[in-house]
């Protein structure tokens, strides 16, 4: 679960990201909604669970191994 997670995270950063870049010059005012999609995205990506550490701890698990303490 929390593999599928990172991946539909990473999925939905990138095609945020896309769209920011592909969008006109308002995107850029508070007001466009694709500023909120932005914010959500990297605030949910800051959280515990999506951070780049957890991936060592997936492929522990996934290989048979110890998966740590968690430290963060």
């Amino acid at each position: 679960m929390q593999q599928a997670g990172q991946t539909l995270a990473q999925a939905a950063r990138e095609v945020t990201v896309f769209a920011f870049d592909n969008a006109g010059t308002t995107v850029v005012l508070a007001s466009h909604p694709l500023q909120r999609c932005l914010r959500d995205i990297f605030t949910g990506l800051k959280h515990a669970i999506m951070t780049p550490a957890i991936l060592g701890r997936i492929g522990n698990v996934r290989l048979g191994l110890d998966y740590g303490a968690i430290g963060f």
